[in-house]
């Protein structure tokens, strides 16, 4: 219980940093010792915070490949991280 109340606060704390902005597009990329992916996603920031807040700990999409790895969010227009976490 306590991990999950320390990353909910964790979760919170981060989304209330992040500057939503309606004109960019981001995009999911996954990494880790040896290999890079991205979705190729052209999304809000919003959209892409939830997916991975959802499928992070799941087998769904690359998150079983790279589990130790970093999943991360960057704008497509300036290559700029927004958001990273390890998954689970």
């Amino acid at each position: 219980m306590f991990i999950i109340s320390l990353w909910y606060f964790n979760f919170k704390t981060n989304y209330k940093q992040l500057k939503i902005d309606k004109m960019k597009t981001y995009d999911i990329f996954f990494n880790d010792d040896n290999n890079a992916n991205n979705l190729g996603f052209k999304q809000t920031l919003e959209f892409c915070l939830n997916f991975i807040h959802l499928h992070n700990g799941s087998n769904e999409s690359y998150f079983l490949d790279y589990l130790g790895g970093k999943v991360s969010i960057l704008c497509n227009e300036t290559c700029v991280c927004e958001y990273e976490e390890v998954i689970f």
